[in-house]
Formats: C-alpha cells, structure tokens, sequence
C-alpha cells in the first residue's frame, strides 16, 4: 500500500511546494498519499463520503489541510475560493469510484494533473472532452518501483508520514474471519493480522 502511495505521488504525480492538491478517498492509500503529499509542501485537500466521516476525522488528524464531506460541504467552493476560480493543481483519485473521477477532472485547473491511484474494478466512462478541453495531464499508476520502495522507507524513519495511524485492527492470524469482514465492511483503514 505505502509503496504504491509514494510511486503515484512522488513518481507520478509531479507535486510542488504550494500546489492545492486534492486526495479524493480517505482509505489507507489515500491517508499515506496526503501525508507524502504534505511532505512535499503540497496544501492538501482530502474528500470523502458520509461513511468515511472517521475517515476523514484521521485525515485531520494526520495533517490534512482540508477533510470535506462532499455530500453536505460544496468542495467546487472550496477549491474556488483557495485557488482564485483556477481550479486544483492535482487530483490523487484514490477511491476507486466513478464519480469521483468525474468530479476530479472537474475541479482540477487547466494543464492540472490527474493521477488515477485507487483501482475500479470495472470499466468505467471519462469524458475525454473535458480532458482535451483543460489539456490535463492524466496518469495511472499501479503497484510501485524499487525507487517507491526506498522512498518510502526514507519516509517512514525520516517519521514525515505517520503508517501506525493506519493501522486500526490487529489480529491472530486464527481470527482472520473477523478481520477480513472488518475490512470487508470498511469498518477500520488497515487490518493485521499477525501469525
């Protein structure tokens, strides 16, 4: 997970001190790549739905500048009002939902990167008007390299990002069932399971 996290971000996604950034899924993925992006200077927006409201309390809690609700703030506003109506330097899509993607491209300015992290699962649609029309960058990104290894263990004990925070349940490998139906139910970000 961390690995993949540094290789879209840093590999990837070209950030820059100052860029606003939007995280869009407070899942693990999404959680470590806010924090590598405010590693790198990055003013960081994380969103998310009512069922990641815990979620997205973590994502405040780890450092994100902005954790919103999309079902009851107006991210198009925030992102507005932060970036003088140009739009976001660069999307993280890290939820692995449609919409998501869709609303990414959306709030992203133009020449803005866009970097498909979280996997679908299915095929999905994207208006390619909109990117031709914004000539955005898009990427996506998958697994990680020996470099995103490296990184993110320079990360780690340079403690620029914080993986224990992540960690919400550990278990004995004979209770995997529960583990495994916590995770099914997103009930916690990281499950372990220890032998």
């Amino acid at each position: 997970t961390y690995g993949c996290a540094v290789h879209g971000v840093v590999e990837r996604s070209r950030i820059n001190s100052g860029d606003i950034v939007i995280v869009s899924g407070p899942g693990p993925i999404g959680l470590f790549s806010m924090q590598i992006a405010k590693s790198m200077g990055a003013i960081v927006i994380v969103t998310g739905i009512s069922l990641d409201q815990k979620r997205l309390d973590i994502a405040k809690k780890l450092g994100a500048d902005y954790a919103v609700n999309i079902q009851k703030e107006d991210i198009k506003n925030l992102v507005s009002k932060l970036t003088n109506s140009e739009g976001a330097d660069v999307v993280l899509e890290c939820s692995g939902a449609e919409s998501a993607v869709d609303q990414g491209i959306d709030l992203l300015k133009k020449c803005g990167i866009f970097t498909q992290i979280g996997l679908h699962g299915k095929l999905i649609k994207i208006d390619f008007e909109k990117i031709c029309f914004k000539e955005l960058d898009v990427y996506g990104s998958l697994s990680q390299t020996n470099f995103a290894y490296k990184r993110t263990l320079a990360l780690l004990s340079e403690k620029k990002v914080n993986s224990k925070a992540l960690v919400t349940h550990i278990f004995p490998l004979e209770e995997w069932e529960k583990g495994f139906k916590i995770a099914e139910q997103k009930k916690g970000l990281k499950v372990v399971l220890k032998p």
